[in-house]
């Protein structure tokens, strides 16, 4: 078993380093919507677009997700959402990490986390589709929100 253990080790680390390194600035545009689980009830989240402007250097991009509700759900205004954080690509998909920075109808911070890939189409366009998870402090934490999104990327 740990020979297992340390094969899957090595495999995982070859595969990470052998992500190709470049640097390049770009633009991405996604369309989301998802649910919150809270009290034991699922509610559909609004409709949103996220623009977000990153730079790649190898393997990690720095990104500043700028994020737009379309649509008023649940008795709840529409928010305007910054979001800095970092995507790290692995062999075969990759993690994204952000802090959430609601600017409206009361200020509200949290954590993002997710995970998602890339289809690349050209060395400057891509598909993407992506999974997250999007915790805020106002709802104390406690809800449990799920959003997909989808979309595209140019890179130069």
């Amino acid at each position: 078993m740990k020979k297992l253990i340390g094969v899957a080790m090595m495999v995982l680390c070859l595969g990470f380093f052998s992500v190709p390194a470049a640097n390049a600035i770009g633009l991405g545009a996604s369309l989301g919507t998802g649910f919150v689980h809270s009290s034991g009830e699922n509610n559909r989240t609004p409709t949103t677009l996220e623009i977000m402007p990153f730079f790649n250097i190898a393997i990690v991009s720095i990104d500043l997700g700028i994020l737009f509700d379309f649509e008023e759900l649940n008795n709840t205004s529409r928010h305007y959402t910054l979001r800095p954080g970092a995507r790290v690509e692995l062999p075969v998909v990759y993690v994204r990490a952000a802090v959430p920075l609601q600017l409206n109808d009361g200020f509200d911070y949290g954590i993002l986390v997710g995970v998602g890939h890339n289809f690349s189409i050209a060395k400057v366009f891509g598909i993407f589709v992506e999974a997250d998870a999007n915790f805020l402090k106002k709802p104390a934490f406690d809800a449990i929100p799920f959003e997909l999104r989808a979309g595209v990327q140019f890179s130069i």
